[in-house]
């Protein structure tokens, strides 16, 4: 009976375990999610910013621009931005101004909200016009 009572209780902690570990992605994925929607609707607000919508044949990179003037106004730590063509990465790239911490966006969002999982940066011993 002894044994059947451990195999019992073993049973118990790892499907508790597993519960946990199952809310604990469940709010990991809800971040992110979150998180993403957040940079699409940035990508939504500067589509001005990132130009204007092409069909993928007529899209000449080159002539793409961004407004760095109004991702100012959303975040001043917003310096570039990546674009990979043919894909969905069009993100802005942050460095924490001098007050903040090295690896401020590390967890934070554009907005500079906490978020996961974080944003792309550079550091600050980097120079921002990427010389």
């Amino acid at each position: 009976m002894e044994k059947i009572e451990k195999k019992d209780v073993l049973l118990d902690i790892l499907l508790s375990v597993l519960a946990i570990a199952g809310v604990l992605l469940a709010i990991f994925m809800l971040r992110m999610s979150n998180q993403a929607t957040e940079l699409i609707e940035l990508g939504e607000d500067v589509s001005g910013i990132v130009a204007k919508e092409y069909e993928e044949e007529d899209i000449d990179y080159m002539d793409i621009e961004i407004d760095f003037d109004t991702l100012s106004k959303i975040n001043p730590d917003i310096y570039a931005w990546i674009m990979i063509p043919g894909t969905e990465v069009s993100y802005p790239i942050l460095q924490s101004n001098d007050d903040e911490v090295e690896d401020y966006y590390l967890y934070r969002t554009f907005d500079k909200k906490l978020g996961y999982p974080g944003s792309i940066y550079t550091q600050k011993r980097n120079s921002v016009n990427f010389q």
